[in-house]
Parts: structure tokens; C-alpha cells; sequence
């Protein structure tokens, strides 16, 4: 195994918006492995190497956060991972 961080995991609050989160992120909401909604959230996985890096996003599927990623997350989400 290795010493370095594999996976960053990024919740979004209500207010957070698709441009904040590229900023802390250092990419756009795009290009993602898969998208999966469960229980009312979205799972947003981007694989960012060949070495297994990557981050995840959890959204909440709600009327208060931002309606571009909800949009997305709803037109691309699997429910039967």
C-alpha cells in the first residue's frame, strides 16, 4: 500500500455551487467513472490516474443545492450498481 491519500471525498452543504467545487477540486464536474443515486444522494466517482487516485462527490438530492449538478446527477445516475 501506499502512504499517499488514494480518494478524496467532497460532501456538498446547501449553497455549495458546480463552481466552488471545481475550484476546490482543481476540475470541473466532468469526465466522472459513474454517478449512482441511492436513498436520496448522489455518488459522483472520477477516477483521476492510473495509479487508482480519485475523488468522490456526494450531493444531496434536493431543491436547495445547485441545480447544474443536480441536473446532471439526475440525467446521468445508475440505481442499480
Amino acid at each position: 500500500m501506499t502512504d499517499e491519500d488514494l480518494a478524496v471525498i467532497f460532501i456538498l452543504h446547501p449553497g455549495d455551487r458546480a463552481q466552488d467545487l471545481a475550484s476546490i477540486r482543481g476540475r470541473a464536474f466532468e469526465n466522472w467513472e459513474f454517478i449512482h443515486a441511492e436513498s436520496g444522494w448522489f455518488e459522483a466517482v472520477f477516477v483521476l490516474d492510473d495509479y487508482g487516485h480519485g475523488h468522490a462527490v456526494l450531493l444531496p438530492d434536493k431543491l436547495e443545492y445547485d441545480p447544474y449538478l443536480l441536473t446532471i446527477c439526475r440525467e446521468h445516475a445508475a440505481t442499480d450498481c
